[in-house]
Order: C-alpha cells, then structure tokens, then sequence
C-alpha cells in the first residue's frame, strides 16, 4: 500500500524540528550564562578576600605569601596582593560584560553599559599609555585615609595612575605649562587639593582621538575636591572635559569646591568646563567654570553640540555651580550650566552668568536649542534655585532656563528660579523667557522674568505654553 505524506505534514515536522533545536540551543545558552554569573561571584568573592589580606598587611607585618612557601618582604607581598586583585577583577569586567545585557532591564541597559565598559582608554592606548609614567615615590603618607599620600611635584601628581585606589592630598601648587598630561584612567580613592591651584593644565590632540581627554577619565566611588584649575587649555576633536569625563553610575562618586578657569574647545561634540557625566547615584556641589567653551565644526546634525558651562549631563545631584564667560557652540543643545538634566537629576542652588554666542549677534544666525541653565530637561529632572543673566543669541529653541523639554513626567518642574538676561533670536520656533519649546505641562513655582529686560513677553514657547500654571510672575 502506497503511502503519501501531504506537504503541509511534512512542513509541520520541519517546523518541530527548528524549533526542537532552538529549545535546545536556549537551554545551553541558559546554562552558560548561570555558569558565567557563578563564576562571577566567585571571583567577586575572591576579590573580597584579598581585599581583606591586603589591608591587614597594611597594618601587620606579614613575612610569607598566602599560597606560597616563599618568604618575601611586606612590600612584595602587597604588591603580589595587588596584582592578584588587578587580575581578578580583569575577569570580572569581562565576565560583566557578557552577562549585561541579559540581566538588566531595558530602561537601565544604558546605565549599565556606562558602569560596565567604563574604560574608553582602551580604545586608544597611546593617548592614555601610564606605562610612560614613572612610578613617583611618595615621601610622606601611606596612602590611607588617615595618611594620605603627600603630593609636592608633577611627577607625583602623574603617578596618581598608578594608585587609583589610594588616597592624595596636594601639599604645594603645581605648574604643569611645560608637561603634557596623560589622563588618569580611572580613579576609586580621594583626592584632596588642600585648596591649592594646579596650572596650566594643557592638551591639544591632533589625532581626532574620539575618546577625549579630562584630568581624569572615570571617577568610579571616589572624590575629588578643594582644587582650583587655573589657566587651563584643551583643545579635541571631542568629549572634552577638565577635571573628570564620567562618574561610574551608582558608585558614589563626589566632586566637591572644585574651581576651573581657562580655555576649552573642541571640533565636533560633548564639551563640559568642569565634568562630563555625573550619573545617577553620584554629586558634584560648589565648583565652578570660568572662561571659554568653543564648539567649531559645522558638519553632521545641526543641534549636534552637547556643551555645559559646568557639567555636561546630570542624572544626580548637581547643586551650587556656577559659571560665568561665554559659549560659542555652532551647532546646538548648549546649556549654562548643565547641558542636559535627565532621569531624576536635580539643579539646585545653581547660576549661570555665561553669554552664549556673543559672536553671532545681531543676526544670530548660528546654534538651537540653547537654554541660559540647561539645554535639554527631561524625565524626573527637576531645576530648584537657580538663576541666569546674561545674554543668549541662537537660531531657534531658546529659553532663557531652558531650552527644551523632554519625555517630561508629571514629577518634573522648574521652581524658585528666575532669568535676569536678554534673549536673542534668528525667528520665533520655540522661544520663551522661561522654556523655549514644551510639549508637555510642567509644573512651574515661583518663576520670575523681567519681559521688557529680556525681550519676551511669554513664559514658554511650543505647543504646551497655555497650559503651564499661574504662578509665574513677570517683573514690572
């Protein structure tokens, strides 16, 4: 008897088959992946107990490595710990990589790669190579929190490098005119300035190196704080920063009576005077910048600019900042003080005297999206306290706070703030004294603007700019 086996029966089989090998090729990557994290803790496990071997030798004198019969000195000895743990942790940062993006939901994806792949100085090792930098000896301090390392000369200041989980204070001011820094790749200890000044610290790339420059590239639960940067000059191609280009999400990190004054600029994007990212769970309070930002490639997007007086984008805590000198962008997004105030950022107590795009009056012709405090408001951030004056020239998308709102929540608002400068504008798509385009309400207290002074009568411009509340109040 002859069998027939109709097509669609023997498509159905086929379908079974795929997706029985699917099912079996998710199982084993299922059980990698709990292999991986397994591995990850061990090693995370591992990492703590040298951690804890290493502080007891610190403080007790210890002849004989743990896992040999070898005698050595206490130096050697810490120094085999230290290794150890730098290796350990090399796994680990790898093994987190892998095992990312399956563990963390999508919102925060973004976060975690930031707190992850938080070494963009392995893309470009001879920019960032601390093999060239000696190894300083250090005459006073041990290091600790209580004895910190003794700063007194440019060498030892450079050699921070190689003690990124070590503590510093600067005993005397440094000149750095005459020597090219190296950025510290990343930094976990404290860095107390003593209110000394560091000068001249200068960088100009001629390598288009898109990773940037900043004292130091990541500040993973560390603090840097009482220093002034005085006459300062760097110039990129992009991410420029003086002091820190991202703080590590979550970890900590602190900036705190940092100063800046000098020069900056860069040819395509992300330019901040003070620090780049503070991410959430992290602060920067009572530091400043003082002088010139230059963004001066007109290539690619037009609002494709990304420049903050002080930080470039905050998703934690930014309070009593200051900035003052101007801002020259060609493109767009350019705030005062913060470029950006996202997630659940908060400005507080902050003021911004800087002039934006003095060069372009009258005409104004030139840059969007400009706010005198921040560029972009989005999600949960909010704007408490804070004050800009001078004068803010653009195309279009001008506030005289800020400049633009989005993905805003019900829980953002802008309060206890005013403007006191003059706007400036190419033609009237998205102006207003307080927000130039919203298209969503936002809760407004206390806000207050001076309309003959700064040349708008409306508060916000955009399609939201009659549904904002009546509490704002213009100056007679």
């Amino acid at each position: 008897m002859k069998r027939y086996s109709s097509p669609n029966f023997l498509f159905s089989l086929f379908i079974l088959g795929i997706i029985s090998i699917n099912t079996s090729i998710a199982i084993d990557q299922k059980e990698d992946l709990n292999r991986i994290k397994s591995k990850a803790v061990e090693i995370k496990k591992q990492i703590r107990d040298l951690k804890i071997q290493h502080t007891k030798l610190k403080v007790k004198e210890i002849t004989k490595a743990a896992d040999s019969d070898k005698v050595y000195t206490k130096s050697e000895n810490v120094k085999l710990l230290e290794i150890k743990i730098s290796t350990l942790k090399k796994d680990l940062h790898h093994l987190g990589k892998i095992i990312s993006h399956d563990r963390m939901p999508k919102n925060s994806r973004n976060s975690r790669r930031h707190a992850i792949k938080k070494n963009p100085y392995e893309s470009y090792p001879e920019l960032y190579d601390i093999s060239k930098v000696k190894k300083a000896n250090y005459a006073i301090g041990d290091g600790s929190k209580s004895k910190p390392f003794a700063i007194e000369n440019y060498n030892q200041l450079q050699s921070i490098a190689h003690f990124p989980r070590s503590n510093f204070i600067l005993s005397k001011n440094i000149d750095l005119s005459e020597k090219q820094w190296i950025p510290i790749p990343e930094f976990f200890g404290t860095f107390d300035g003593d209110n000394k000044e560091v000068t001249g610290l200068n960088w100009k790339d001629q390598r288009r190196a898109k990773e940037g420059f900043a004292f130091i590239m990541n500040l993973d639960g560390g603090t840097i704080k009482n220093i002034k940067f005085n006459k300062v000059e760097v110039h990129g191609y992009r991410r420029i920063s003086t002091i820190v280009d991202q703080t590590i999400a979550n970890s900590g990190a602190l900036i705190e009576n940092v100063h800046v004054s000098g020069n900056l600029s860069i040819a395509e994007a992300h330019l901040s005077g003070v620090v780049g990212a503070i991410r959430a769970g992290n602060e920067i309070k009572a530091s400043s910048f003082t002088g010139s930002l230059k963004q001066t490639a007109s290539g690619g997007p037009s609002d494709y600019g990304f420049v903050g007086g002080v930080v470039r984008s905050c998703a934690g805590k930014c309070s009593s900042l200051a900035s003052s000198g101007s801002i020259h962008s060609i493109r767009g997004k350019v705030g005062g003080v913060v470029q950006q105030v996202y997630e659940q950022g908060v400005l507080f107590n902050s003021e911004s005297a800087m002039n934006i795009n003095p060069d372009y009056l009258p005409s104004c012709s030139k840059g969007n999206r400009v706010g005198g405090l921040v560029a972009i408001l989005a999600d949960e951030g909010s704007i408490e306290n804070s004050h800009a004056t001078g004068t803010i020239c653009a195309q279009h998308y001008v506030g005289g706070l800020v400049a633009e709102t989005w993905r805003i929540k019900s829980t953002a608002k802008i309060s206890n703030s005013s403007f006191k400068g003059k706007l400036k504008w190419n033609n009237f798509l998205g102006i207003g004294a307080i927000i130039g385009f919203s298209t969503r309400p936002i809760i407004l207290e206390n806000i207050e603007w001076d309309p003959e002074h700064s040349g708008v009568e409306n508060a916000t411009g955009g399609r939201n700019r009659r549904r904002m509340p009546a509490n704002i109040n213009k100056r007679d």
